[in-house]
């Protein structure tokens, strides 16, 4: 049983690093292009690309940690609560497992700039969590739609069961 739950949080885990590198190496030709006027065309095509794969890299990481996050919030609901979730909670649930990494470092680097009396780019950081939030919600609603699990449009509670609703 054990195994099993290892195994599921390690394919999740997979599965949402293979994603988030995608959109991570697509945001990343996308940022290049949208500053090609700026940038010096004396960078080869082969930096540009080492570039692109080692941010789809760093994506991959954060993806994969998000994902085996996720996985732990379904590991604790059990899986009779799981069977019953709406599209609504799965989204809130992949949110909080993608706002992980943003909140734990930003708060590191906000700790780390206030000791050093420098700017702090608290703009940024809010960004990023909302993008990673945004990132988790559909990742996973994908995740639920890839293991063909039924997700119902009405939230059913657990007091909702006891009264035979």
């Amino acid at each position: 049983m054990f195994l099993r739950r290892v195994r599921a949080s390690l394919v999740i885990a997979c599965l949402w690093a293979i994603a988030w590198a995608t959109g991570g190496s697509l945001v990343t030709l996308v940022q290049y292009l949208r500053f090609s006027h700026v940038l010096d065309f004396s960078i080869l095509r082969r930096e540009i690309f080492g570039r692109v794969v080692a941010l789809a890299i760093v994506w991959a990481v954060i993806g994969a940690v998000n994902g085996f996050f996720f996985s732990l919030i379904l590991t604790t609901l059990g899986r009779r609560v799981r069977e019953r979730l709406g599209v609504l909670t799965v989204a809130t649930f992949g949110a909080l497992a993608g706002i992980v990494l943003p909140v734990i470092f930003g708060g590191l680097i906000l700790r780390a700039r206030m000791q050093a009396d420098e700017w702090l780019p608290i703009k940024q950081l809010v960004v990023v969590a909302l993008v990673a939030a945004g990132l988790g919600a559909i990742s996973a609603i994908a995740t639920f739609g890839l293991a063909g699990a039924p997700l119902t449009r009405r939230e059913v509670t657990l007091d909702s069961e006891a009264h035979g609703q």
